[in-house]
């Protein structure tokens, strides 16, 4: 990264794969619905001041892009997923942890979460026309962004690989939002729920190049269909499943989607996924707990509001004993709304947080799981 006040949340790395020159990319701007082709490549997904003023924190995140991007180029080289002992397995799965958290959007729907919570609180002692002409904001949000994705990054370590390829004549789009995380294993009013780093049925899109995709995807639930039997190698996949991950990628985008070729019909893109996207940021519900002359209580519950992904992929089918546990889930009448991938890991995570919370000496986080992994009755 340069040290300037231009700090990009999407790295200019990146983007060069979906560039034919290295210096100017073509993008479709969503709000206008406008094509650029060529547009400078530097100016893109970049705030002033995007970490803040202090020099050091972006320097430290361009440290990591390095060694994430030396990954990534050894991965679309060779079209070949890394063994899970590698560093650069690691690498990727930091890069794809820092990619999904530290975007523009997440650090909105942070200041718009405030905001609203902010002026529930405020609702009492100003009114609503005086609330409604100022916002209320925090700085600092998007090194929180960044944390958020240092500390959940190990979440994905039991998460399988596969990358596809698609087939000629077609190719994949990016975005200012490029990691996606979607759930197709639960019905909608479920999946809205289970998109998070630890969900079970957890799906992850990254397009790394135009022609190939990284999908890292829940081995308990899904199972790779239809593909040859060297899984570790790229796997062609037809337009159909391009269509509908392009699609996924412009639901899921912010300001911008991006492409290569001056030929493809981005329009067509547009139009099909408008009825994917979200029409707010956040989506905030009160519920009353008390109200009563001496006092009120209130649950607050604030999220993301998410696009409504649902692709039918075909690379990814899913495991018949999934498919039973599933049918006897959705029969019970009282069911948790977040269904944990994998509890264990999940558990080791929540205690290296608090141990680190408390200022105990820790080791590094996989050294940490595989102390308990390790500890563990045989």
């Amino acid at each position: 990264m340069a040290d300037n006040k231009n700090h990009h949340f999407v790295p200019q790395f990146y983007l060069r794969y979906f560039s034919s020159n290295k210096k100017g990319i073509n993008l479709l701007n969503l709000k206008m619905g406008k094509v650029v082709l060529g547009a400078a490549l530097r100016q893109q997904c970049s705030r002033d001041y995007f970490y803040g003023k202090d020099v050091r924190y972006e320097r430290a995140l361009g440290e990591v892009e390095a060694a994430s991007s030396g990954a990534l180029r050894k991965l679309i080289d060779s079209k070949r997923v890394f063994s899970k002992d590698s560093p650069d397995f690691i690498s990727i799965l930091i890069y794809v942890s820092l990619q999904y958290y530290r975007t523009g959007s997440k650090v909105d729907y942070l200041n718009q979460m405030v905001d609203g919570l902010a002026k529930d609180f405020l609702k009492y002692q100003i009114p609503a026309e005086d609330l409604s002409k100022f916002t209320i904001g925090m700085d600092g949000l998007s090194n929180l962004a960044v944390r958020n994705a240092f500390n959940n990054y190990a979440m994905l370590i039991d998460m399988e690989w596969l990358l596809v390829e698609a087939e000629p004549g077609c190719e994949f789009i990016t975005s200012d939002t490029p990691v996606l995380f979607l759930n197709t294993f639960f019905p909608k009013d479920i999946a809205s729920a289970n998109t998070g780093i630890v969900s079970s049925g957890l799906i992850v899109l990254f397009p790394l190049t135009p022609t190939l995709t990284l999908v890292l995807f829940d081995g308990v639930v899904y199972r790779p269909h239809g593909l040859r039997n060297n899984q570790a190698f790229s796997h062609v996949v037809p337009r159909s499943d391009v269509d509908q991950l392009n699609d996924c990628q412009c639901a899921s985008a912010d300001e911008n989607i991006y492409f290569r070729s001056d030929q493809l019909d981005v329009a067509e893109i547009f139009r099909r996924s408008k009825r994917l996207r979200p029409s707010q940021k956040v989506i905030q519900t009160t519920f009353v707990k008390e109200d009563s002359a001496e006092s009120r209580r209130e649950l607050i519950v604030t999220r993301q509001a998410a696009p409504r992904l649902a692709p039918r992929i075909s690379f990814l089918k899913e495991r018949k004993g999934a498919v039973r546990w599933r049918g006897d889930f959705l029969r019970q009448k009282v069911r948790q709304e977040i269904v944990l991938r994998n509890p264990w890991l999940h558990g080791v995570l929540k205690e290296y947080q608090k141990l680190e919370d408390e200022g105990r000496q820790v080791p590094p986080i996989l050294e940490f799981i595989q102390m308990r992994a390790d500890q563990q009755p045989r």
